[in-house]
Parts: C-alpha cells; structure tokens; sequence
C-alpha cells in the first residue's frame, strides 16, 4: 500500500489549517501584545516626563521622544499621531490616579 498519497494529503490538510486559523491567531496575538507595550511605554515616558517638569510642550516633546526611542530600540514603529495620542491617553490616566 503506498501512502505518499495519503501523506501529501495530511500535509495539505495541514497547511490549509494554519493558513486558516493558527496565523490570523498569531497577527491577533501580536498586534495586541506590541499595543500593549505602547500603553507601557507611552506611561512610562510620561511619568518620566512628569519628575521632569517644566511646560507641557516640554514634557510633550520629551515623552514623545523616549517613547519612540524605546519603541524604536524594541524593533516597534508605530505612527506618530497614535503615539502622541497614546501618551495623551496615559497623561488622562495618570491624572486620574492622583
């Protein structure tokens, strides 16, 4: 009995299978883990940002740099607008825990 056949078939089978479901779990799974890490970031530099002090547009440009900077030295890149708006969203929560 040969069984190339049949082996060829469970190998097809299984590259269907994770063409279907194993990698939009993973692309799922990866964006939500590298937002994650934004939120981290982005709360970091602003609590950094905060001992610093100074004007607001200062500690904007500051926080907006070492996020990026760490983001960067991650291998992460997001769009600057989404960056500022996440470090906007950490200045609100950071208010609202004090």
């Amino acid at each position: 009995m040969d069984l190339t056949q049949i082996v060829i078939a469970l190998i097809g089978l299984l590259a269907s299978c994770l063409t279907v479901f194993v990698l939009p779990w993973l692309r799922a799974r990866t964006g939500a883990e590298r937002w994650a890490q934004l939120e981290r970031v982005a709360a970091v530099a602003v609590m950094a940002a905060e001992q610093l002090g100074g004007s607001g547009e200062e500690k904007l440009g500051y926080a907006m740099r070492q996020a990026e900077g760490a983001l960067g030295a991650a291998g992460l890149s997001f769009d600057g607008e989404l960056v500022r708006a996440q470090i906007e969203a950490a200045v609100l929560d950071l208010k609202d825990r004090f």
